[in-house]
């Protein structure tokens, strides 16, 4: 299922309503963050973020925080779906065994943010460890990690970027491995 992620709770009743499938033993949440609204719009032809790859880091700021996806924030994610799950046959082990959590963006303009979104939007796996009533203990597993790997080094060069990096994460400031510092927003 592809949902728009909002961080409202809107978000929380859709988990509810996916956990409350009786049988659903495997589910895959796919979590959309399109890319921050400014005054132009995101309908702009492709030339023009050509030749204006000067984005206000506002819009840069409200992207990577949306799209961070540290584990810590999506637990509760799956926690959420679990009780819903369990909820639906009360003493009776839930069905749900296995969540996948994606995190994809929509059209960022050029390159280095679609890296940079790429880097923070982790995507996650969450496997149930015991077919227990009272037990929500997973096995988490981070999907694609080797591409991520591969765009850290990727990112080491951008300047402007890194720039409203260290705003959103100060403890990445003057650091060599900057883009390996940052954390979710609940």
């Amino acid at each position: 299922m592809k949902i728009q992620a909002t961080e409202r709770n809107e978000d929380r009743r859709i988990y509810q309503v996916l956990g409350s499938f009786p049988c659903i033993e495997k589910l895959t949440v796919i979590l959309y963050h399109p890319y921050p609204q400014g005054k132009e719009g995101n309908l702009l032809p492709m030339k023009f973020y050509k030749t204006h790859q000067a984005f206000s880091p506002q819009r840069l700021r409200l992207a990577l925080i949306s799209r961070a996806m540290y584990v810590q924030r999506t637990r509760p994610i799956f926690q959420l779906i679990l009780a819903a799950n369990c909820a639906t046959r009360p003493g009776v082990i839930p069905s749900l065994q296995h969540l996948r959590l994606r995190s994809i963006g929509g059209g960022q303009p050029w390159n280095d943010l679609q890296r940079l979104l790429g880097w923070v939007g982790c995507s996650w796996i969450f496997e149930r460890r015991f077919a227990d009533v009272d037990n929500d203990d997973a096995i988490v597993g981070e999907i694609g990690m080797s591409k991520r790997l591969q765009l850290m080094e990727d990112l080491r060069e951008t300047n402007d970027e890194r720039r409203v990096w260290e705003e959103i994460w100060p403890d990445a400031k003057g650091r060599s491995y900057w883009v390996e510092i940052w954390h979710s927003f609940p």
